[in-house]
């Protein structure tokens, strides 16, 4: 057996706001609330699995601009206070939504927050309603 480290994120977000809609709707101010569960479990070989865990929540803003009926880009800033750790941080996002149904977008976003600069990357999938 070798020695290594398997790494298996988890990452669910639920938010709730209300979209303030610009410009014939192509600027859109969105302040909303959300609540985030993060869990990663490092598995490591010959040793077992570590699990770590966090749930967050906070209030957030968000400003879109839709190019047009298929693509917008969006900046969003985010005050989250982690209930387990107690502690808070600010990060950003910015994103870009591009629709591949009515009602279903794929989202490319880089993430930052204030302490550490780039955190990560991520691509979703996004149903508006």
């Amino acid at each position: 057996q070798q020695d290594g480290v398997d790494i298996n994120p988890a990452y669910v977000v639920g938010n709730a706001g209300y979209v303030l809609r610009l410009a014939q709707n192509q600027l859109n101010l969105i302040p909303r609330f959300a609540v985030t569960y993060t869990e990663v479990t490092y598995r490591i070989h010959n040793y077992g699995n570590v699990n770590q865990h966090s749930t967050s929540i906070g209030p957030e803003f968000a400003a879109s601009y839709a190019f047009n009926d298929r693509f917008s880009v969006e900046g969003d800033y985010a005050y989250a206070y982690n209930l387990d750790a107690h502690s808070h941080v600010n990060s950003f996002t910015l994103a870009s939504d591009l629709a591949v149904a009515e009602q279903v977008g794929f989202v490319p976003a880089a993430r930052f927050d204030a302490d550490n600069g780039f955190i990560g990357f991520s691509l979703s999938v996004a149903f508006h309603f």
